[in-house]
């Protein structure tokens, strides 16, 4: 019963993100088999960082290996998104960068959270996997925000989709690291507080693309 449990938290919270986001885009839906093939690039893109787990830890340690880890991980999510979705014809309003980068996201943080079922010790799991799939959440929509900056606004376009990649990237690390020194100093106050800070920017960022989708009836 309690191995249920936990694959019920690994596969719903990052279903029902996603289901959200797609939601949230209620003046021109996003096309289902874009949306499908996009959580399942982001198992793909799970299954490639699990297979350099492994080569990372032989050529950097501590820190560095962290950064190194997630900078791969949203650099992963970020060719998905160019390569497939950028100059995709369904991606005509800033919205969409947003949906388009949390399935991906929410694809491979549920793949992440199955895993961790397997190879992880169930003590502290729950709370690990919800705020899992919560972060990757943040970082996508983050991601996304900037792309549809970068594909809609006449001016700046290199350095949004630079943004796109730097700025899930430093928040990322930075969770990561409170997350660990939380391990050390009891300091999980500040690891909620980080969480919530990245949660709600993530909800502000959708509604205000919400608010100006090109789409909406005056």
């Amino acid at each position: 019963m309690e191995k249920l449990f936990l694959y019920f938290i690994a596969l719903i919270p990052g279903i029902a993100i996603a289901l959200y986001i797609y939601f949230k885009d209620k003046y021109e839906p996003e096309p289902l088999k874009l949306v499908f093939v996009c959580f399942g690039l982001g198992i793909v893109c799970f299954i490639l960082n699990a297979f350099l787990d492994k080569p990372i830890d032989t050529i950097a340690v501590g820190i560095s290996s962290i950064a190194l880890k997630d900078f791969i991980e949203e650099l992963c999510i970020f060719i998905i998104l160019i390569g497939l979705v950028y100059r995709n014809k369904d991606f005509n309003e800033p919205l969409d960068g947003i949906v388009y980068a949390v399935m991906v996201a929410m694809g491979f943080v549920t793949a992440k959270n199955i895993n961790s079922i397997f190879s992880a010790e169930e003590s502290g799991m729950v709370w690990s996997m919800l705020s899992s799939v919560l972060s990757h959440a943040a970082y996508a929509v983050l991601m996304g925000y900037f792309l549809g900056k970068a594909k809609f606004k006449m001016q700046h376009q290199t350095g949004y989709i630079i943004g796109a990649l730097a700025l899930p990237f430093i928040f990322h690390f930075m969770y990561d690291i409170i997350q660990l020194l939380s391990i050390f100093s009891g300091a999980w106050i500040g690891l909620i507080a980080s969480l919530l800070i990245i949660v709600f920017l993530g909800k502000q960022a959708v509604d205000s693309y919400q608010k100006e989708s090109p789409f909406k009836k005056k």
